[in-house]
């Protein structure tokens, strides 16, 4: 998203922008992950670890917001928070 982001950052306040602007680990840097919209924008970060930590795979997930939400409401009660940093490491 960083070569499409870039040219329309000065339509935007530094606020909005870092709210897309996610630093990337396994890269070492920050980069745009998604575009702001009306001044902001959510990620929706899923982290393929936990989902299949809780037995599903990515593939599975829903693409309708209301069906996506209650897929991943039902996944995070198949791992309990203490495995969480765990499947975030790999």
């Amino acid at each position: 998203m960083t070569d499409i982001v870039e040219p329309y950052k000065a339509n935007f306040t530094p606020s909005a922008l870092s709210s897309v602007h996610c630093y990337n680990a396994t890269a070492k840097k920050r980069r745009f992950y998604g575009m702001p919209y009306l001044q902001a924008g959510l990620l929706n970060h899923i982290w393929r670890p936990l989902v299949e930590k809780a037995g599903a795979k990515i593939e599975h997930i829903p693409k309708t917001w209301d069906a996506r939400y209650d897929f991943l409401k039902g996944l995070q009660k198949k791992v309990p928070s203490a495995q969480y940093e765990d499947a975030i490491r790999g």
